[in-house]
């Protein structure tokens, strides 16, 4: 992406944030621009009942603001990710959850995500390549990609729950 003249020192800094590996245990590529690139795939596991609307689709309340904002949105990049961690994913958060399930992933390309433009006319996301660990190469985040005030969050969090509320089973995605 072209930065413009007019963008905030924040948003010029999340673009090049974007274009970095975040940790030493991110997958190593080689390219000009976003280090996770448009045509790859990213799925996030939907959980219920707190990411479900009681006709089973995505509640876009389960995209927290303050995740858009400061923690970051976690998803995995599927081609990084395999069933066994995301099997441990799951057991990791029912566990600690009793009562709840594993439904299904979102599937989505990291174009999708980009292509959201904010009130400016700019990109209002950044997908961040944020591995914390060697075994979870396949880790990401998505950020708001300027500061903004909750308000202005909170509609483009429905803007993303849009974009990204393709449901496809964990099987179909991660055969066994």
């Amino acid at each position: 992406m072209k930065l413009h003249k007019g963008l905030s020192f924040y948003k010029r800094d999340s673009y090049l944030r974007e274009q970095q590996r975040e940790t030493q245990f991110a997958p190593r590529i080689s390219c000009k621009g976003p280090h996770i690139r448009g045509p790859e795939d990213l799925c996030r596991i939907v959980y219920s009942p707190e990411d479900v609307k009681p006709d089973n689709s995505f509640r876009p309340e389960a995209i927290s603001c303050q995740d858009l904002m400061q923690r970051g949105f976690s998803i995995q990049r599927v081609s990084y990710t395999t069933r066994a961690k995301i099997d441990a994913l799951i057991h990791n958060y029912t566990s600690r959850k009793p009562g709840r399930a594993a439904e299904y992933l979102l599937l989505f390309k990291a174009e999708t995500v980009r292509k959201i433009i904010d009130q400016e006319g700019h990109q209002a996301f950044i997908i961040v390549d944020s591995a914390k660990k060697s075994d979870d190469e396949g880790h990401a985040l998505i950020y708001c990609a300027d500061r903004l005030p909750k308000s202005k969050v909170k509609e483009l969090r429905y803007m993303l729950a849009e974009k990204i509320s393709n449901a496809a089973s964990i099987e179909a995605v991660f055969p066994a």
